[in-house]
């Protein structure tokens, strides 16, 4: 009985210290997956302060509302670059 109990221990503890690892690179995978297929786009406030980041969240909204019609026939991140792109000049 004494032997299977350290069998049964080990058991476990193994599969407590795997399934972590097994979890990050699901999520790590997943992750570039998702990288792969979108476009991030960031403002930066000219300080922390809060007149600066209000503007940066008007400009990021503004923003982020006019692409988004834009973006309506985009089919994938290659697209969407071009078209992100083919608006920096507006």
């Amino acid at each position: 009985m004494n032997k299977n109990w350290k069998k049964e221990s080990f058991f476990l503890l193994l599969f407590l210290a795997v399934m972590p690892m097994i979890h990050m690179y699901r999520e790590q995978r997943m992750q570039k997956e998702i990288a792969e297929k979108i476009l991030r786009f960031h403002v930066i406030a000219n300080s922390d302060s809060r007149e600066d980041q209000e503007l940066k969240l008007k400009v990021r909204d503004a923003v982020g509302l006019y692409m988004k019609d834009q973006m309506k026939e985009v089919t994938n991140r290659k697209e969407a670059e071009e078209t992100a792109n083919a608006n920096l000049k507006r």
